[in-house]
Protein backbone atom coordinates (compact mmCIF):
# COMPACT_ATOMS: atom_id res chain seq x y z
CA UNK A 1 0.00 0.00 0.00
CA UNK A 2 1.28 3.40 -0.95
CA UNK A 3 2.17 5.75 1.89
CA UNK A 4 0.09 8.40 0.16
CA UNK A 5 -2.98 6.21 -0.40
CA UNK A 6 -4.30 5.09 2.95
CA UNK A 7 -7.68 3.91 1.73
CA UNK A 8 -7.47 0.76 3.83
CA UNK A 9 -7.10 2.63 7.09
CA UNK A 10 -10.07 1.67 9.23
CA UNK A 11 -11.21 0.78 12.70
CA UNK A 12 -11.21 -2.82 13.90
CA UNK A 13 -14.13 -2.99 16.34
CA UNK A 14 -14.41 -5.74 18.86
CA UNK A 15 -17.25 -8.08 18.11
CA UNK A 16 -19.31 -9.78 20.82
CA UNK A 17 -22.52 -11.69 21.35
CA UNK A 18 -25.29 -10.20 23.50
CA UNK A 19 -28.47 -11.62 24.97
CA UNK A 20 -31.47 -9.31 24.37
CA UNK A 21 -34.09 -11.83 25.52
CA UNK A 22 -37.15 -10.78 27.46
CA UNK A 23 -40.73 -11.77 28.20
CA UNK A 24 -43.69 -9.66 27.15
CA UNK A 25 -47.21 -10.01 28.51
CA UNK A 26 -49.80 -7.97 26.64
CA UNK A 27 -53.47 -7.78 25.77
CA UNK A 28 -54.98 -7.38 22.33
CA UNK A 29 -58.11 -7.04 20.27
CA UNK A 30 -58.72 -8.63 16.89
CA UNK A 31 -57.45 -6.56 14.00
CA UNK A 32 -55.06 -4.37 16.00
CA UNK A 33 -51.49 -4.16 14.69
CA UNK A 34 -49.47 -4.13 17.91
CA UNK A 35 -45.69 -3.50 18.03
CA UNK A 36 -44.77 -5.79 20.92
CA UNK A 37 -40.97 -5.79 20.49
CA UNK A 38 -38.50 -3.51 18.73
CA UNK A 39 -34.76 -2.81 18.63
CA UNK A 40 -32.50 -0.26 17.02
CA UNK A 41 -29.96 -2.01 14.79
CA UNK A 42 -26.42 -1.00 13.95
CA UNK A 43 -24.35 -1.99 10.91
CA UNK A 44 -23.08 -5.55 11.15
CA UNK A 45 -25.70 -6.85 13.59
CA UNK A 46 -26.58 -10.53 13.25
CA UNK A 47 -29.82 -11.46 15.02
CA UNK A 48 -31.23 -14.81 16.01
CA UNK A 49 -34.91 -14.26 16.80
CA UNK A 50 -36.80 -16.99 18.63
CA UNK A 51 -40.25 -16.70 20.13
CA UNK A 52 -42.81 -18.79 21.91
CA UNK A 53 -46.18 -17.65 23.18
CA UNK A 54 -49.26 -18.78 25.03
CA UNK A 55 -52.62 -17.04 24.65
CA UNK A 56 -55.63 -17.12 26.90
CA UNK A 57 -58.84 -15.19 26.44
CA UNK A 58 -61.33 -13.31 28.53
CA UNK A 59 -64.37 -15.43 29.49
CA UNK A 60 -66.19 -16.81 26.46
CA UNK A 61 -69.98 -17.11 26.53
CA UNK A 62 -69.87 -20.68 25.29
CA UNK A 63 -67.65 -23.12 23.46
CA UNK A 64 -67.83 -21.08 20.27
CA UNK A 65 -66.99 -22.42 16.83
CA UNK A 66 -65.18 -19.22 15.92
CA UNK A 67 -61.79 -19.69 14.25
CA UNK A 68 -59.02 -17.20 15.01
CA UNK A 69 -55.50 -16.98 13.60
CA UNK A 70 -52.64 -15.28 15.45
CA UNK A 71 -49.69 -13.77 13.57
CA UNK A 72 -46.21 -12.68 14.63
CA UNK A 73 -44.18 -10.89 11.94
CA UNK A 74 -40.69 -9.38 12.02
CA UNK A 75 -39.78 -6.32 9.93
CA UNK A 76 -36.77 -4.08 9.47
CA UNK A 77 -36.35 -0.65 7.93
CA UNK A 78 -33.16 1.40 7.52
CA UNK A 79 -33.32 4.88 9.00
CA UNK A 80 -32.62 6.54 5.65
CA UNK A 81 -36.01 5.38 4.33
CA UNK A 82 -37.70 7.20 7.20
CA UNK A 83 -35.51 10.30 6.96
CA UNK A 84 -33.17 10.84 4.04
CA UNK A 85 -30.77 12.95 6.11
CA UNK A 86 -29.99 10.15 8.56
CA UNK A 87 -26.77 8.93 6.86
CA UNK A 88 -25.21 12.40 6.76
CA UNK A 89 -26.22 13.32 10.30
CA UNK A 90 -25.10 9.98 11.77
CA UNK A 91 -21.73 10.01 9.97
CA UNK A 92 -21.39 13.83 10.35
CA UNK A 93 -20.31 14.20 6.73
CA UNK A 94 -21.48 17.81 6.66
CA UNK A 95 -19.18 18.61 3.75
CA UNK A 96 -20.48 15.72 1.68
CA UNK A 97 -24.24 16.22 1.88
CA UNK A 98 -26.13 14.22 -0.75
CA UNK A 99 -29.27 16.37 -0.98
CA UNK A 100 -29.88 19.86 -2.31
CA UNK A 101 -31.82 22.56 -0.52
CA UNK A 102 -32.31 24.68 -3.65
CA UNK A 103 -30.95 25.03 -7.15
CA UNK A 104 -27.79 26.61 -5.79
CA UNK A 105 -27.27 25.32 -2.23
CA UNK A 106 -26.79 22.08 -0.33
CA UNK A 107 -29.01 20.98 2.48
CA UNK A 108 -27.96 22.40 5.84
CA UNK A 109 -27.73 19.74 8.53
CA UNK A 110 -27.23 19.81 12.25
CA UNK A 111 -26.30 17.20 14.84
CA UNK A 112 -29.79 16.19 15.93
CA UNK A 113 -31.86 13.17 15.11
CA UNK A 114 -35.63 13.84 15.14
CA UNK A 115 -37.32 13.57 18.53
CA UNK A 116 -40.67 14.19 20.16
CA UNK A 117 -41.10 15.20 23.80
CA UNK A 118 -43.35 13.88 26.55
CA UNK A 119 -45.21 17.20 26.53
CA UNK A 120 -45.85 16.90 22.81
CA UNK A 121 -47.07 13.31 23.09
CA UNK A 122 -49.47 14.40 25.83
CA UNK A 123 -50.81 17.24 23.69
CA UNK A 124 -51.25 14.84 20.76
CA UNK A 125 -53.42 12.55 22.89
CA UNK A 126 -55.44 15.53 24.09
CA UNK A 127 -55.99 16.70 20.51
CA UNK A 128 -57.47 13.29 19.62
CA UNK A 129 -59.96 13.15 22.50
CA UNK A 130 -63.48 12.70 21.17
CA UNK A 131 -62.30 12.00 17.63
CA UNK A 132 -63.43 8.58 16.40
CA UNK A 133 -61.83 6.14 14.01
CA UNK A 134 -63.80 4.24 11.38
CA UNK A 135 -65.01 1.77 14.05
CA UNK A 136 -66.26 4.49 16.37
CA UNK A 137 -63.42 4.05 18.90
CA UNK A 138 -61.77 7.04 20.57
CA UNK A 139 -58.49 7.74 18.82
CA UNK A 140 -56.85 9.27 21.91
CA UNK A 141 -57.12 5.97 23.80
CA UNK A 142 -55.73 4.04 20.85
CA UNK A 143 -52.90 6.53 20.30
CA UNK A 144 -51.87 6.15 23.93
CA UNK A 145 -52.06 2.36 23.56
CA UNK A 146 -49.66 2.58 20.63
CA UNK A 147 -47.30 4.79 22.67
CA UNK A 148 -47.32 2.31 25.53
CA UNK A 149 -46.69 -0.70 23.29
CA UNK A 150 -43.75 1.21 21.81
CA UNK A 151 -42.64 1.68 25.44
CA UNK A 152 -42.42 5.47 25.68
CA UNK A 153 -43.43 5.32 29.36
CA UNK A 154 -45.73 7.82 31.07
CA UNK A 155 -47.14 10.37 28.68
CA UNK A 156 -50.42 11.29 30.32
CA UNK A 157 -52.04 14.15 32.15
CA UNK A 158 -53.23 14.49 35.71
CA UNK A 159 -56.94 14.99 34.95
CA UNK A 160 -57.65 11.62 33.29
CA UNK A 161 -56.05 8.38 32.15
CA UNK A 162 -55.85 7.52 28.46
CA UNK A 163 -56.45 4.00 27.20
CA UNK A 164 -57.95 2.64 30.42
CA UNK A 165 -61.08 2.92 32.53
CA UNK A 166 -58.96 3.14 35.69
CA UNK A 167 -59.60 6.60 37.21
CA UNK A 168 -56.81 9.01 38.08
CA UNK A 169 -57.81 8.72 41.73
CA UNK A 170 -56.55 5.13 41.70
CA UNK A 171 -52.95 5.76 42.72
CA UNK A 172 -52.00 2.17 41.86
CA UNK A 173 -51.79 3.32 38.25
CA UNK A 174 -50.92 6.76 36.93
CA UNK A 175 -49.77 8.21 33.62
CA UNK A 176 -48.42 11.54 34.83
CA UNK A 177 -44.75 12.14 34.05
CA UNK A 178 -42.18 14.21 35.93
CA UNK A 179 -39.49 14.77 33.29
CA UNK A 180 -40.18 16.23 29.85
CA UNK A 181 -37.82 13.96 27.91
CA UNK A 182 -36.92 14.05 24.23
CA UNK A 183 -37.70 10.65 22.68
CA UNK A 184 -36.72 9.30 19.28
CA UNK A 185 -39.50 9.42 16.73
CA UNK A 186 -38.05 6.59 14.61
CA UNK A 187 -40.03 3.75 16.31
CA UNK A 188 -43.29 5.54 15.45
CA UNK A 189 -42.17 6.09 11.87
CA UNK A 190 -41.00 2.48 11.49
CA UNK A 191 -44.33 1.14 12.77
CA UNK A 192 -46.22 3.26 10.25
CA UNK A 193 -43.84 2.24 7.47
CA UNK A 194 -44.40 -1.48 8.14
CA UNK A 195 -48.17 -0.98 8.21
CA UNK A 196 -48.08 0.95 4.93
CA UNK A 197 -45.86 -1.60 3.18
CA UNK A 198 -47.42 -4.87 4.32
CA UNK A 199 -50.86 -4.28 5.88
CA UNK A 200 -52.39 -1.93 3.32
CA UNK A 201 -54.86 -3.10 0.66
CA UNK A 202 -53.00 -1.03 -1.90
CA UNK A 203 -55.64 -1.33 -4.64
CA UNK A 204 -58.09 0.48 -2.36
CA UNK A 205 -55.92 2.48 0.03
CA UNK A 206 -53.51 5.11 -1.25
CA UNK A 207 -50.05 5.44 0.20
CA UNK A 208 -49.62 8.07 2.91
CA UNK A 209 -45.86 8.79 3.05
CA UNK A 210 -46.36 11.70 5.45
CA UNK A 211 -47.17 9.11 8.14
CA UNK A 212 -43.67 7.62 8.11
CA UNK A 213 -41.38 9.85 6.05
CA UNK A 214 -40.09 13.13 7.52
CA UNK A 215 -37.78 14.36 4.79
CA UNK A 216 -39.20 17.81 5.34
CA UNK A 217 -37.29 17.91 8.65
CA UNK A 218 -33.82 19.48 8.20
CA UNK A 219 -32.11 18.11 11.28
CA UNK A 220 -31.06 21.52 12.57
CA UNK A 221 -33.58 21.35 15.42
CA UNK A 222 -33.89 18.71 18.10
CA UNK A 223 -37.66 18.28 18.26
CA UNK A 224 -39.70 17.12 15.30
CA UNK A 225 -42.56 19.53 16.00
CA UNK A 226 -41.82 23.19 16.53
CA UNK A 227 -45.55 23.62 17.10
CA UNK A 228 -48.42 21.15 17.16
CA UNK A 229 -51.58 22.06 15.20
CA UNK A 230 -54.49 23.39 17.25
CA UNK A 231 -57.30 21.08 18.29
CA UNK A 232 -59.59 22.68 15.69
CA UNK A 233 -57.12 22.09 12.85
CA UNK A 234 -58.22 19.71 10.08
CA UNK A 235 -54.93 17.86 10.57
CA UNK A 236 -56.51 15.81 13.36
CA UNK A 237 -59.42 14.66 11.19
CA UNK A 238 -57.16 12.26 9.34
CA UNK A 239 -54.75 9.51 10.34
CA UNK A 240 -51.58 10.69 12.06
CA UNK A 241 -48.24 8.99 12.74
CA UNK A 242 -49.48 8.33 16.30
CA UNK A 243 -52.74 6.51 15.42
CA UNK A 244 -53.03 2.76 15.98
CA UNK A 245 -53.43 0.79 12.76
CA UNK A 246 -55.63 -2.20 11.87
CA UNK A 247 -55.07 -5.13 9.53
CA UNK A 248 -57.34 -6.24 6.69
CA UNK A 249 -59.64 -9.23 6.57
CA UNK A 250 -58.24 -12.29 4.86
CA UNK A 251 -59.36 -12.16 1.25
CA UNK A 252 -62.44 -14.11 0.21
CA UNK A 253 -65.35 -13.69 -2.21
CA UNK A 254 -66.47 -10.52 -0.44
CA UNK A 255 -63.25 -9.12 1.03
CA UNK A 256 -61.09 -9.75 -2.04
CA UNK A 257 -62.88 -7.60 -4.61
CA UNK A 258 -60.90 -5.15 -6.72
CA UNK A 259 -61.97 -1.56 -7.45
CA UNK A 260 -61.86 -1.92 -11.24
CA UNK A 261 -61.18 -4.31 -14.08
CA UNK A 262 -57.77 -2.79 -14.81
CA UNK A 263 -55.41 -0.05 -13.70
CA UNK A 264 -56.68 3.24 -15.12
CA UNK A 265 -59.08 3.44 -18.05
CA UNK A 266 -59.83 0.60 -20.45
CA UNK A 267 -57.43 0.57 -23.39
CA UNK A 268 -59.25 1.82 -26.48
CA UNK A 269 -58.68 2.10 -30.22
CA UNK A 270 -59.66 5.22 -32.13
CA UNK A 271 -61.84 4.60 -35.18
CA UNK A 272 -61.70 8.15 -36.53
CA UNK A 273 -64.64 10.30 -37.59
CA UNK A 274 -67.91 9.35 -39.31
CA UNK A 275 -70.14 11.31 -41.74
CA UNK A 276 -73.56 12.94 -41.50
CA UNK A 277 -76.70 10.96 -40.78
CA UNK A 278 -80.08 12.71 -41.21
CA UNK A 279 -83.45 11.54 -39.98
CA UNK A 280 -86.90 13.19 -39.88
CA UNK A 281 -88.25 13.92 -36.42
CA UNK A 282 -91.04 11.42 -36.77
CA UNK A 283 -88.73 8.49 -37.52
CA UNK A 284 -86.54 8.67 -34.40
CA UNK A 285 -86.93 5.59 -32.19
CA UNK A 286 -88.07 5.81 -28.58
CA UNK A 287 -85.34 5.40 -26.01
CA UNK A 288 -82.48 6.63 -28.21
CA UNK A 289 -80.35 9.72 -27.91
CA UNK A 290 -79.25 12.02 -30.72
CA UNK A 291 -77.25 15.21 -30.56
CA UNK A 292 -76.47 17.33 -33.58
CA UNK A 293 -77.09 20.68 -35.20
CA UNK A 294 -79.40 22.15 -37.84
CA UNK A 295 -77.31 24.79 -39.44
CA UNK A 296 -75.95 26.73 -36.49
CA UNK A 297 -78.79 25.71 -34.15
CA UNK A 298 -78.29 22.88 -31.64
CA UNK A 299 -80.91 20.13 -31.58
CA UNK A 300 -81.18 17.44 -28.92
CA UNK A 301 -83.54 14.52 -28.91
CA UNK A 302 -83.88 12.55 -25.66
CA UNK A 303 -85.60 9.33 -24.66
CA UNK A 304 -87.91 9.75 -21.63
CA UNK A 305 -89.75 7.33 -19.38
CA UNK A 306 -93.23 8.46 -20.36
CA UNK A 307 -92.55 8.91 -24.08
CA UNK A 308 -90.22 10.49 -26.54
CA UNK A 309 -89.56 14.20 -26.79
CA UNK A 310 -87.47 16.43 -28.95
CA UNK A 311 -85.89 19.57 -27.53
CA UNK A 312 -84.65 22.32 -29.85
CA UNK A 313 -81.97 24.79 -28.68
CA UNK A 314 -82.32 27.54 -29.60
CA UNK A 315 -85.71 27.70 -31.30
CA UNK A 316 -85.83 25.65 -34.51
CA UNK A 317 -88.53 25.62 -37.20
CA UNK A 318 -91.12 22.92 -36.64
CA UNK A 319 -90.53 19.79 -38.67
CA UNK A 320 -86.79 20.39 -39.05
CA UNK A 321 -84.83 17.17 -39.33
CA UNK A 322 -82.47 15.83 -36.72
CA UNK A 323 -78.95 15.74 -38.12
CA UNK A 324 -76.11 13.77 -36.51
CA UNK A 325 -72.69 14.61 -37.87
CA UNK A 326 -70.86 11.35 -38.64
CA UNK A 327 -68.31 12.57 -41.19
CA UNK A 328 -66.26 9.92 -42.95
CA UNK A 329 -68.22 6.82 -41.94
CA UNK A 330 -67.18 5.16 -45.18
CA UNK A 331 -63.56 5.23 -44.05
CA UNK A 332 -64.21 3.63 -40.66
CA UNK A 333 -61.35 1.14 -40.00
CA UNK A 334 -58.33 0.30 -37.89
CA UNK A 335 -55.33 -1.89 -38.60
CA UNK A 336 -54.32 -5.14 -36.89
CA UNK A 337 -51.30 -3.48 -35.30
CA UNK A 338 -53.60 -1.02 -33.51
CA UNK A 339 -55.59 -3.98 -32.18
CA UNK A 340 -52.42 -5.64 -30.94
CA UNK A 341 -51.30 -2.46 -29.21
CA UNK A 342 -54.70 -2.11 -27.56
CA UNK A 343 -54.63 -5.71 -26.32
CA UNK A 344 -51.08 -5.32 -25.01
CA UNK A 345 -51.93 -2.10 -23.19
CA UNK A 346 -55.04 -3.68 -21.64
CA UNK A 347 -52.96 -6.67 -20.50
CA UNK A 348 -50.46 -4.28 -18.85
CA UNK A 349 -53.29 -2.46 -17.06
CA UNK A 350 -54.88 -5.70 -15.80
CA UNK A 351 -51.58 -7.02 -14.45
CA UNK A 352 -50.83 -3.67 -12.80
CA UNK A 353 -54.15 -3.72 -10.95
CA UNK A 354 -54.05 -7.30 -9.72
CA UNK A 355 -50.71 -7.06 -7.89
CA UNK A 356 -49.85 -4.74 -4.97
CA UNK A 357 -49.38 -1.12 -5.95
CA UNK A 358 -45.69 -0.80 -5.17
CA UNK A 359 -42.54 -0.73 -7.30
CA UNK A 360 -41.19 -4.11 -6.20
CA UNK A 361 -44.42 -6.01 -6.88
CA UNK A 362 -44.96 -4.23 -10.21
CA UNK A 363 -41.46 -4.97 -11.53
CA UNK A 364 -41.74 -8.62 -10.50
CA UNK A 365 -45.16 -8.96 -12.15
CA UNK A 366 -44.13 -7.36 -15.44
CA UNK A 367 -40.46 -8.41 -15.72
CA UNK A 368 -40.19 -11.48 -13.48
CA UNK A 369 -37.34 -9.83 -11.52
CA UNK A 370 -37.33 -9.24 -7.76
CA UNK A 371 -35.51 -5.94 -7.15
CA UNK A 372 -35.65 -6.46 -3.37
CA UNK A 373 -36.95 -4.21 -0.64
CA UNK A 374 -34.11 -1.68 -0.55
CA UNK A 375 -34.26 -0.94 -4.28
CA UNK A 376 -38.01 -0.45 -4.09
CA UNK A 377 -37.99 1.86 -1.08
CA UNK A 378 -39.85 -0.73 0.98
CA UNK A 379 -39.06 -2.01 4.43
CA UNK A 380 -37.83 -5.58 4.79
CA UNK A 381 -40.05 -8.46 5.82
CA UNK A 382 -37.81 -10.82 7.76
CA UNK A 383 -40.32 -13.58 8.45
CA UNK A 384 -42.99 -14.73 10.82
CA UNK A 385 -45.47 -17.43 11.65
CA UNK A 386 -49.12 -17.96 12.42
CA UNK A 387 -51.12 -20.33 14.58
CA UNK A 388 -54.72 -21.14 15.44
CA UNK A 389 -56.41 -20.12 18.66
CA UNK A 390 -58.85 -22.79 19.77
CA UNK A 391 -61.91 -22.32 21.97
CA UNK A 392 -62.67 -25.32 24.12
CA UNK A 393 -65.61 -26.05 26.39
CA UNK A 394 -65.90 -25.57 30.12
CA UNK A 395 -68.81 -27.55 31.62
CA UNK A 396 -70.37 -26.65 34.96
CA UNK A 397 -70.00 -29.77 37.13
CA UNK A 398 -70.87 -28.15 40.48
CA UNK A 399 -74.40 -29.50 40.43
CA UNK A 400 -76.48 -30.41 43.48
CA UNK A 401 -78.69 -33.46 43.55
CA UNK A 402 -82.08 -33.16 41.94
CA UNK A 403 -83.17 -30.17 39.94
CA UNK A 404 -80.66 -27.41 40.63
CA UNK A 405 -81.97 -24.03 39.53
CA UNK A 406 -79.09 -22.00 40.94
CA UNK A 407 -76.35 -24.01 39.26
CA UNK A 408 -77.71 -25.20 35.93
CA UNK A 409 -75.74 -27.45 33.61
CA UNK A 410 -74.18 -24.85 31.35
CA UNK A 411 -71.39 -24.85 28.82
CA UNK A 412 -68.93 -21.98 28.81
CA UNK A 413 -65.73 -21.65 26.87
CA UNK A 414 -62.09 -20.68 27.05
CA UNK A 415 -59.72 -19.80 24.29
CA UNK A 416 -56.09 -20.92 24.25
CA UNK A 417 -53.37 -20.78 21.66
CA UNK A 418 -49.64 -21.36 21.50
CA UNK A 419 -46.86 -21.36 18.95
CA UNK A 420 -43.15 -20.83 18.49
CA UNK A 421 -41.03 -19.41 15.72
CA UNK A 422 -37.44 -18.64 14.77
CA UNK A 423 -35.86 -16.16 12.33
CA UNK A 424 -32.36 -14.95 11.49
CA UNK A 425 -31.46 -11.52 10.24
CA UNK A 426 -28.33 -9.50 9.45
CA UNK A 427 -28.54 -5.70 9.50
CA UNK A 428 -26.19 -3.79 7.23
CA UNK A 429 -27.30 -0.32 8.27
CA UNK A 430 -28.76 1.68 11.11
CA UNK A 431 -32.42 0.82 11.36
CA UNK A 432 -35.38 -0.37 13.40
CA UNK A 433 -36.23 -4.04 13.92
CA UNK A 434 -39.80 -4.71 15.06
CA UNK A 435 -42.18 -7.58 15.78
CA UNK A 436 -45.85 -6.84 15.11
CA UNK A 437 -48.64 -9.02 16.49
CA UNK A 438 -52.18 -9.27 15.16
CA UNK A 439 -54.98 -11.78 15.09
CA UNK A 440 -57.79 -12.19 12.58
CA UNK A 441 -61.03 -14.19 12.89
CA UNK A 442 -61.71 -16.38 9.89
CA UNK A 443 -64.93 -14.99 8.49
CA UNK A 444 -68.32 -16.64 8.48
CA UNK A 445 -71.37 -14.94 7.00
CA UNK A 446 -75.06 -14.69 7.84
CA UNK A 447 -76.09 -14.13 4.29
CA UNK A 448 -79.45 -12.65 3.32
CA UNK A 449 -78.42 -12.83 -0.32
CA UNK A 450 -78.88 -15.90 -2.52
CA UNK A 451 -75.88 -18.09 -3.12
CA UNK A 452 -74.08 -16.71 -6.20
CA UNK A 453 -74.83 -19.96 -8.00
CA UNK A 454 -78.51 -18.98 -8.06
CA UNK A 455 -77.84 -16.20 -10.55
CA UNK A 456 -78.32 -18.42 -13.58
CA UNK A 457 -81.29 -16.95 -15.41
CA UNK A 458 -80.31 -17.62 -19.02
CA UNK A 459 -77.94 -19.83 -20.93
CA UNK A 460 -75.23 -17.17 -21.17
CA UNK A 461 -75.00 -17.09 -17.35
CA UNK A 462 -73.51 -20.58 -17.48
CA UNK A 463 -69.72 -20.76 -17.87
CA UNK A 464 -68.53 -20.65 -21.44
CA UNK A 465 -64.89 -21.79 -21.69
CA UNK A 466 -64.19 -19.49 -24.63
CA UNK A 467 -65.19 -16.50 -22.48
CA UNK A 468 -63.27 -17.58 -19.38
CA UNK A 469 -60.21 -15.48 -20.17
CA UNK A 470 -61.64 -12.15 -21.25
CA UNK A 471 -61.05 -10.22 -18.03
CA UNK A 472 -62.63 -9.43 -14.67
CA UNK A 473 -66.30 -9.72 -13.77
CA UNK A 474 -68.35 -7.34 -11.63
CA UNK A 475 -69.73 -8.30 -8.21
CA UNK A 476 -73.17 -6.72 -7.64
CA UNK A 477 -74.42 -5.63 -4.21
CA UNK A 478 -77.13 -8.31 -4.42
CA UNK A 479 -74.36 -10.92 -3.96
CA UNK A 480 -73.38 -9.27 -0.65
CA UNK A 481 -76.77 -8.86 0.95
CA UNK A 482 -80.47 -8.68 0.15
CA UNK A 483 -81.55 -7.24 3.47
CA UNK A 484 -83.80 -4.20 3.39
CA UNK A 485 -82.28 -2.73 6.55
CA UNK A 486 -78.68 -2.97 5.36
CA UNK A 487 -79.08 -1.26 2.00
CA UNK A 488 -79.64 2.43 2.57
CA UNK A 489 -78.90 5.43 0.42
CA UNK A 490 -77.75 4.70 -3.11
CA UNK A 491 -77.99 0.89 -2.89
CA UNK A 492 -81.35 0.82 -4.67
CA UNK A 493 -80.06 -0.94 -7.77
CA UNK A 494 -79.42 -4.70 -7.33
CA UNK A 495 -76.74 -4.49 -10.04
CA UNK A 496 -74.76 -1.80 -8.20
CA UNK A 497 -71.13 -2.87 -8.57
CA UNK A 498 -69.23 -3.45 -5.31
CA UNK A 499 -66.04 -4.51 -7.05
CA UNK A 500 -64.53 -6.98 -9.48
CA UNK A 501 -63.29 -10.57 -9.30
CA UNK A 502 -61.97 -13.10 -11.83
CA UNK A 503 -64.57 -14.25 -14.34
CA UNK A 504 -66.89 -17.04 -13.23
CA UNK A 505 -65.73 -16.57 -9.62
CA UNK A 506 -68.91 -18.17 -8.26
CA UNK A 507 -67.87 -21.39 -10.02
CA UNK A 508 -64.31 -21.22 -8.69
CA UNK A 509 -64.64 -20.35 -4.98
CA UNK A 510 -67.06 -20.26 -2.08
CA UNK A 511 -67.40 -18.73 1.39
CA UNK A 512 -68.15 -19.89 4.93
CA UNK A 513 -71.61 -19.30 6.39
CA UNK A 514 -73.85 -20.12 9.35
CA UNK A 515 -77.50 -21.17 9.32
CA UNK A 516 -80.47 -21.76 11.58
CA UNK A 517 -80.23 -21.03 15.30
CA UNK A 518 -76.69 -19.66 14.86
CA UNK A 519 -78.25 -16.65 13.13
CA UNK A 520 -80.71 -15.90 15.96
CA UNK A 521 -80.82 -17.44 19.44
CA UNK A 522 -77.38 -19.09 19.45
CA UNK A 523 -75.26 -16.20 18.21
CA UNK A 524 -72.80 -16.61 21.07
CA UNK A 525 -71.53 -19.80 19.39
CA UNK A 526 -70.27 -18.01 16.28
CA UNK A 527 -68.99 -14.59 15.24
CA UNK A 528 -70.11 -14.08 11.64
CA UNK A 529 -70.74 -10.99 9.53
CA UNK A 530 -74.37 -10.42 10.50
CA UNK A 531 -76.96 -8.08 8.92
CA UNK A 532 -76.22 -5.59 11.71
CA UNK A 533 -72.51 -5.65 10.90
CA UNK A 534 -73.27 -5.43 7.17
CA UNK A 535 -75.36 -2.36 7.86
CA UNK A 536 -72.56 -0.71 9.84
CA UNK A 537 -70.01 -1.55 7.15
CA UNK A 538 -72.18 -0.36 4.28
CA UNK A 539 -73.60 2.72 6.00
CA UNK A 540 -70.23 4.46 5.73
CA UNK A 541 -70.41 3.95 1.97
CA UNK A 542 -74.07 4.88 1.50
CA UNK A 543 -75.13 8.05 -0.24
CA UNK A 544 -76.36 9.24 -3.57
CA UNK A 545 -73.32 7.59 -5.19
CA UNK A 546 -72.02 4.87 -2.83
CA UNK A 547 -68.35 4.09 -3.09
CA UNK A 548 -66.08 1.57 -1.42
CA UNK A 549 -63.26 2.84 0.79
CA UNK A 550 -60.35 0.96 2.31
CA UNK A 551 -62.03 1.12 5.74
CA UNK A 552 -64.50 -1.53 4.56
CA UNK A 553 -61.75 -4.15 4.50
CA UNK A 554 -60.33 -3.45 7.99
CA UNK A 555 -60.91 -5.96 10.80
CA UNK A 556 -63.40 -4.56 13.29
CA UNK A 557 -62.69 -5.82 16.85
CA UNK A 558 -66.44 -5.72 17.58
CA UNK A 559 -66.87 -8.78 15.36
CA UNK A 560 -66.16 -10.93 18.44
CA UNK A 561 -68.59 -9.17 20.80
CA UNK A 562 -71.11 -12.00 20.41
CA UNK A 563 -68.79 -14.67 21.85
CA UNK A 564 -66.93 -12.77 24.59
CA UNK A 565 -68.37 -11.47 27.83
CA UNK A 566 -66.55 -8.18 27.24
CA UNK A 567 -67.47 -5.95 24.31
CA UNK A 568 -64.79 -4.07 22.43
CA UNK A 569 -64.31 -0.34 22.88
CA UNK A 570 -61.36 2.04 22.76
CA UNK A 571 -60.02 0.97 26.20
CA UNK A 572 -57.42 -1.76 26.58
CA UNK A 573 -59.43 -3.04 29.56
CA UNK A 574 -61.79 -4.69 27.07
CA UNK A 575 -59.03 -6.55 25.21
CA UNK A 576 -60.27 -10.16 24.99
CA UNK A 577 -56.86 -11.72 24.24
CA UNK A 578 -54.30 -12.08 27.03
CA UNK A 579 -50.90 -13.13 25.69
CA UNK A 580 -47.66 -14.16 27.34
CA UNK A 581 -44.78 -14.13 24.86
CA UNK A 582 -41.15 -15.03 25.53
CA UNK A 583 -38.54 -13.65 23.14
CA UNK A 584 -35.18 -15.38 22.92
CA UNK A 585 -33.10 -12.79 21.06
CA UNK A 586 -29.36 -13.07 20.52
CA UNK A 587 -27.28 -10.56 18.60
CA UNK A 588 -23.66 -10.41 17.55
CA UNK A 589 -22.59 -6.80 17.03
CA UNK A 590 -19.50 -4.65 16.73
CA UNK A 591 -19.19 -3.80 20.41
CA UNK A 592 -16.92 -5.02 23.17
CA UNK A 593 -18.64 -7.26 25.68
CA UNK A 594 -17.53 -5.45 28.82
CA UNK A 595 -16.73 -2.04 27.42
CA UNK A 596 -13.62 -1.85 29.54
CA UNK A 597 -10.25 -0.69 28.11
CA UNK A 598 -8.44 -3.81 29.29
Amino acid sequence: MSLFSLKDVRNHPRRSAFDLSSKVAFSAKSGELLPIKWYFTMPGDKFTLKRQHFTRTQPVNTSAYTRIREYYDWFWVPLHLLWRNAPEVISQMQSNVQHANSQTSALSLGNYLPTVSNNQLEVICERLVGKKNYFGFDRSDLAYKLMQYLRVGNTGKSSSNFGTSVPVSDTSYTQSFRFNLNLSVFPFLAYKKFCQDYFRYSQWQNSSPYLWNIDYYTGTQQQLFSSIPAASDTYWNSNTMFDLEYCNWNKDLFMGVLPDTQYGDVASISVGSVKALEAPVGTIEKGTFYSSSVGSQAVTATGQNAGFGVQFRPSTPSGAPIVANFAGIDSLSFDVLALRRGEALQRWKEISLNVPQNYRAQIKAHFGVDVGENMSGMSTYIGGDSSSLDISEVVNTALATGFDTENPATIAGKGVGSSQGSEKFEARDWGVLMCIYHNVPLLDYVSSAPDPQYFVAQNTDLPIPELDSIGMQSVPVSYFTNGDNELDGGFSNPDFTMGYLPRYYSWKTSYDYVLGAFTTTEKEWVAPITPVIWKNMLSSLAGVNPQFTYNFFKVNPSILDSIFQVNADSKWDTDPFLINCAFDVKVVRNLDYSGMPY
